[in-house]
């Protein structure tokens, strides 16, 4: 067993390596990083060579200036010797601000998916309870509605009409389209708790009810058996 999970580790290698670095090569040749950086100079600065001479500070802090095979080897042995993955404009590693947002994207997912359990669970039994009632074909309706949306859409549809248009109606700001928090926000423990779940809700609600269909369907069929 162990033999057999030592060569599927081994094999999956090259797979890592070539998949990292068609990425790598797609973001490359996707456009010039530097781009609005140059606008913002020009827009600042009236002398072209000063102007030449930042970007050209700024394509070396970038390892911009080195060739394309050079960057890829830099960038996949920093992350695999020391946690490297490399500078942007801000800050020389972005390690620190990965760990950021992959804490945001667990704490999102995790309760997506607990409340996308809980709705497969409800539904699931009370489909089965009550088939083949009209109670159950209403689950059922809009279970295969909910599993048909593409998410993308559901996402726009939900911040038009539910974050948009509730918003106006209430004068104020209940759900939040953009962002995890509200940046200097003032406010106590009430304040903090009601603004997070703000930011929270549109995409808690698109993942759960995404997610929940198929589960529900399998929650169903095991309490029918």
């Amino acid at each position: 067993m162990m033999s057999y999970a030592g060569r599927r580790l081994l094999t999956s290698i090259p797979v890592v390596l070539l998949s990292t670095f068609v990425v790598f090569l797609m973001v490359s040749f996707s456009g010039d990083p530097l781009q609005d950086f140059k606008a913002q100079q020009l827009r600042q600065n009236a002398n072209p060579m000063i102007v030449a001479e930042r970007v050209r500070a700024e394509q070396h802090f970038l390892r911009l200036d080195r060739p394309l095979l050079d960057r890829y080897w830099l960038w996949i042995k920093g992350i695999v010797t020391s946690g490297d993955f490399g500078p942007s404009r801000s800050v020389p590693n972005i390690g620190g601000e990965l760990a950021d947002r992959l804490a945001v994207t667990a704490r999102l997912l995790t309760l997506a998916l607990l409340l996308a359990v809980a709705l497969a669970l409800v539904v699931g039994v009370v489909g089965a309870l009550r088939r083949p009632g009209a109670v159950d074909h209403a689950l059922t309706a809009v279970t295969i509605v909910f599993f048909s949306l593409p998410v993308f859409w559901f996402a726009v549809l939900l911040k038009d009409y539910l974050a948009v248009d509730l918003n106006t109606a209430v004068g104020r700001r209940l759900v939040f389209t953009m962002g995890e928090s509200t940046p200097n926000l003032a406010g106590g423990f009430w304040t903090q708790l009601g603004d997070a779940l703000g930011h929270l809700v549109l995409p808690i609600l698109v993942l759960a009810l995404t997610v929940y269909p198929p589960w529900s369907r399998f929650q169903r069929r095991a309490m029918i058996e």
